[in-house]
């Protein structure tokens, strides 16, 4: 018999009512040329219609574009690492300032616990003396 699995359900009753796709679609979509193919012949209308001329003119058109776009990238790529550089020496900056705290809180951990104790040490001569006096 058929296999029922849950995760299959709804995909297996999407397709069961489908309609299947003209073959028309299916083929022309087959055929559609991709971006690099679409560029290659462009040039080579540009060449057959325009001559070598406008070809090479929309070359160093081209070049220039890829030129402009190479300086944008490395504008960007210098913001970014001079965002990174800020990072880095800001999280260097606030590490030596939490270790520092860290040290200060530990110091006046260390304060409060003797203070503590000659608290303690104060209140027992107390007693001791009260009940001397008695």
């Amino acid at each position: 018999g058929a296999v029922h699995a849950p995760g299959m359900t709804c995909g297996h009753s999407r397709v069961r009512g489908a309609e299947p796709e003209p073959v028309d679609n299916v083929t022309s979509a087959a055929y559609r040329p991709n971006p690099p193919q679409v560029v290659r012949e462009t040039n080579l209308d540009l060449l057959t219609t325009c001559g070598k001329d406008a070809w090479l003119a929309s070359n160093k058109n081209l070049e220039a574009q890829c030129g402009q776009y190479d300086q944008e990238l490395a504008a960007t790529q210098a913001k970014i690492e001079d965002v990174n550089q800020f990072r880095k020496h800001s999280q260097k900056r606030g590490a030596t300032e939490m270790l520092q705290a860290d040290a200060e809180w530990k110091e006046l951990c260390k304060k409060n616990l003797a203070i503590q104790l000659e608290i303690e040490k104060m209140e027992r001569e107390v007693k001791k003396r009260r009940v001397m006096d008695v």
